[in-house]
């Protein structure tokens, strides 16, 4: 129940920061910016203003189905992550009105720190995850088998964690490499994760599912 409550307050803040500053902001605004920090796509205000709360309240509205198909058992992290995206929307929100009403910042760091940040958060739940539908590596690997799912996840655990963390580093040490190294190690934690989980399930694929 708190989680909704909070989902539903974040979602309040977001379209309250938008009313607010509304009259204030250009007609266009700019909702995504390339390396140089500069303006790489661009919509009408009114759009732009909207984009964030309706992606959050999508997001509210799906959670409660979604976790259906979640272990009990990490009902709470799923839960948890939610609200971890929420509010990594409201602060998407808050950077779109910032740079419409010409706030200098460096939005690629911000940006970059912040998902660098939510990969070590998740690293750190993904070994707890129980073989489940909705919460974890899902593939037919893993679903075939409570071993290499067990595997799978404490190898990604460490994977998550260790890319999130060297994300976060280049990200606030060396900006220039940022933005062309941050996504592909992400990308390639990702795919190394996946990777994994067949050569787990080559070598146990034999063994008594259960």
């Amino acid at each position: 129940m708190y989680r909704k409550k909070l989902s539903l307050g974040l979602i309040g803040l977001a379209i309250l920061a938008g009313l607010i500053a509304y009259p204030f902001l250009p007609d266009i605004l700019t909702i995504q910016v390339d390396s140089n920090n500069a303006s790489s796509n661009e919509v009408p205000k009114y759009f732009g203003i909207a984009l964030i709360p309706i992606a959050m309240m999508i997001l509210h509205a799906t959670r409660g189905n979604a976790n259906k198909f979640v272990h009990a058992s990490n009902r709470p992290e799923a839960s948890l992550i939610s609200i971890i995206v929420q509010f990594v929307l409201v602060g998407a929100q808050a950077m779109i009105i910032l740079y419409g009403l010409d706030y200098n910042f460096d939005a690629n760091v911000i940006t970059k720190t912040g998902v660098g940040i939510v990969f070590v958060i998740v690293g750190n739940f993904l070994y707890r995850a129980k073989r489940s539908y909705g919460h974890g590596i899902k593939n037919r690997w893993t679903l075939s088998n409570s071993k290499v799912w067990s595997k799978t996840h404490h190898f990604s655990s460490i994977v998550f964690i260790l890319a999130g963390a060297l994300v976060v580093l280049i990200s606030l040490f060396d900006k220039n490499s940022a933005s062309t190294y941050t996504t592909g190690i992400l990308i390639g934690s990702v795919i190394l994760c996946y990777f994994a989980s067949f050569l787990y399930y080559q070598k146990y694929k034999e063994e008594v599912n259960n």
